[in-house]
């Protein structure tokens, strides 16, 4: 094969950078091509470098050692270690605010249940229009004008009704 160096062809001189970076290029004659082709081409000899600190960085990469099969149980055995430490003083403070923030809780939910009930809860008995009622009776019928609410204000109208006596 023949190689144009004036022209620059970059696609026929990648295949000997690969070699010469795995240092696989064995021909004298390639590896002066090469050399006189990087002298004259600046985007070979920048793919050059950056594929050498690629190379550095993988090599850097691959000597991290293998964590050992119980790594992870030490690690987690540090972990609840230290935990159970920041842990112990903080005991009482915790159950306090447990404790509190039930209790806000508690209180919230009680109020809620008391607005709701004033909301839907029927108005207390007026009492002017019984007593107004028991004193003079209008019209026709002596039937009072606002039903008995509980079972002993049932039994006290009917106890005031003269059933038709004067």
């Amino acid at each position: 094969m023949e190689w144009n160096i004036k022209q620059g062809k970059c696609e026929e001189i990648e295949a000997l950078l690969e070699d010469s970076l795995e240092g696989a290029l064995e021909s004298e004659g390639a590896r002066n091509l090469l050399e006189v082709h990087l002298r004259e081409c600046a985007k070979c000899r920048e793919a050059l470098e950056d594929a050498k600190s690629s190379r550095r960085l993988l090599k850097w990469c691959e000597s991290a050692p293998e964590a050992s099969p119980g790594f992870a149980r030490v690690v987690m055995a540090r972990i609840w270690a230290h935990q159970d430490q920041a842990g112990s003083g903080r005991g009482l403070v915790q159950a306090l605010v447990t404790f509190a923030s039930r209790l806000a809780i508690t209180a919230t939910l009680a109020l809620g249940a008391l607005i709701a009930y004033t909301a839907v809860a029927p108005p207390a008995p007026n009492t002017e229009i019984t007593a107004m009622n028991a004193e003079g009776r209008y019209g026709l019928f002596t039937d009072p004008a606002q039903r008995a609410v509980t079972r002993d204000d049932f039994l006290r109208m009917v106890a005031e009704t003269s059933h038709g006596q004067k």
